[in-house]
């Protein structure tokens, strides 16, 4: 019988999760820990994880000699060193086509938020104003131009919200060879020039990491914002504070931060000019059950048909530890 660990959990039970690992007779539990030590010591006899937000690093991993697969619940993985998971044998797996609606509509409402200066009015009205002077200057979408970041089936989304809207619509993505009807592959410069509205939907990886740096800001239009729906350590928070404090660049509305939950006196957060919303993008009841769901299939599937429905590291396939 197949033994599959949570190594932890954000819901306040597994039902879902259990009801899927039953189908093949495993077994599931909850590891309980303080420490990386005990959550070593509850982790090693797993024959698979389901992962949230655990670090799956080298040393621990090292030291699972049974485990076969770790199912990231949620599109990102950087909370795993895939690279030592695929020198370990270890299939690394995530949920890539849950809260694509979900995702793509939080990120166009901050954008709609940025483009109708709804914070700034409603702070007026509430000051006591009632007139358009906070809404200045205001432009119509359809003079106006956004640039994906990644053209992946978030981004795609975000492209078709956009293009409805009437506005043009930018890519960079270096993985893309193609980028849909009206969407224009750039270069990341080009990009950085030429968009009103930047929406953010790459992969946090060691090449995306600070990629929105002071020299990126420098190149953006001023009167451009940025829309961070990926992953927090994607933008230098430095640079950003200081593009947004000396009003280098219009706004930014993200969704995520570098470290989450975030301290509460982020300087950022002082500024009139910057949303935060609390990495809930992702979030509708149905989503929750969809990734629910599919986290635990990909374990199970890899335990009895040998890989899961997305693979993050398919070179792990020629060291895997055991075939089902």
């Amino acid at each position: 019988m197949f033994k599959i660990m949570l190594t932890d959990t954000v819901f306040s039970d597994f039902a879902v999760e259990e009801e899927e690992i039953r189908k093949i007779g495993a077994t599931l539990a909850l590891a309980t820990y303080r420490d990386e030590a005990e959550m070593v010591a509850a982790l090693r006899d797993a024959d698979g994880l389901i992962n949230h937000f655990a670090p799956m690093t080298r040393g621990v991993m090292e030291q699972l000699s049974k485990c076969r697969v770790i199912s990231r619940c949620g599109v990102g993985y950087d909370n795993v060193d895939v690279a030592a998971a695929t020198d370990l044998g270890i299939l690394v797996a995530h949920v890539r086509d849950y809260c694509i609606e979900e995702a793509s509509t939080h990120t166009f409402a901050l954008l709609l938020a940025c483009a109708r200066r709804l914070f700034p009015i409603d702070r007026s009205v509430r000051a006591g104003r009632w007139d358009h002077a906070a809404g200045r200057p205001m432009r119509n979408l359809a003079t106006q131009t956004v640039g994906l970041v990644g053209i992946g089936k978030i981004g795609s989304a975000t492209a078709k919200k956009a293009l409805a809207f009437g506005l043009k619509a930018l890519a960079f993505d270096p993985y893309a060879k193609s980028a849909g009807p009206d969407i224009e592959l750039v270069s990341f410069e080009a990009l950085l020039e030429r968009s009103d509205y930047i929406c953010i939907h790459a992969a946090l990886t060691e090449e995306t990491r600070g990629l929105f740096s002071d020299a990126a800001f420098a190149r953006m239009k001023p009167t451009a914002y940025l829309i961070n729906g990926a992953r927090g350590a994607i933008v230098d928070e430095g640079a950003l504070l200081r593009a947004l404090s000396e009003r280098r660049i219009a706004g930014a509305a993200v969704d995520t931060v570098v470290q989450e939950p975030p301290d509460p006196d982020n300087p950022l957060f002082k500024l009139d000019n910057f949303i935060v919303t609390s990495h809930v993008s992702w979030y509708s009841e149905e989503s929750i059950e969809l990734l629910r769901r599919e986290n635990a299939r990909a374990v199970s599937d890899t335990l009895t048909v040998g890989r899961p429905k997305y693979l993050v590291n398919p070179e792990a396939l020629k060291k895997v530890r055991r075939t089902p």
